[in-house]
């Protein structure tokens, strides 16, 4: 009987340890243990590593973008200057508008430009409506701009594609014109396009 109850009480003693030591050491079941329990190590060993993982990939990223950016000519960096300027620009605009006119033998009358500066670069604080607040958001703000070209329709159609090839992104958003006048063949056209620009 006796050399069975030694190894009896041996067992006994190891499955005590086991529930009131090492399994509470494990899985941080005791509430002094509870934050340092070896799951919980693990888990948050896991959320290192996960961590650890997305920020090699971030780091590759930047790397290739660097590289990417780093292989950009000046001189395309000029010309997308040009197609989209940090600032409104607005006398440029109407300068390279005027200039592709006068090409094609036309002439540009009543220019009339919104300002950005005091429309589009208010603070938030100022907005006074859900679409205010949208359009301060966004990256980019836009120059609306009106004018009346006038001269013969001939002309007109070959001025009308130069200004969609230039370089500065240009959306016409409205073109109406009058009945060409009897003696001269010439039409006035008025124009509404929009441009843009990029907020610093």
């Amino acid at each position: 009987m006796m050399r069975l109850l030694g190894p009896l009480i041996i067992v006994v003693v190891a499955i005590g340890i086991f529930v009131g030591y090492t399994n509470v050491i494990y899985s941080g079941t005791d509430s002094v243990l509870e934050k340092d329990g070896i799951l919980h190590l693990q888990t948050i060993l896991a959320g290192k590593k996960q961590d650890f993982d997305n920020s090699t990939k971030y780091l590759a990223t930047q790397t290739a973008l660097n590289k990417t950016y780093a292989s950009i000519a000046p001189a395309q960096w000029d010309q997308l200057g040009k197609l989209l300027p940090d600032v409104p620009d607005n006398i440029r605009l109407i300068i390279e508008v005027e200039q592709l006119v006068i090409q094609h033998g036309m002439i540009m009358r009543n220019v009339k430009y919104n300002n950005p500066t005091t429309a589009q670069a208010t603070s938030s604080a100022s907005a006074s409506t859900p679409a205010d607040v949208a359009d301060q958001a966004k990256l980019y703000g836009t120059v609306d701009m009106e004018f009346s070209i006038e001269g013969q329709y001939e002309r007109f159609v070959p001025l009308l594609q130069d200004i969609e090839k230039s370089l500065r992104l240009v959306d016409i958003t409205s073109i109406t014109f009058s009945a060409p006048d009897p003696k001269t063949n010439t039409v006035k056209f008025n124009f509404k396009i929009k441009t843009y620009w990029l907020k610093k």
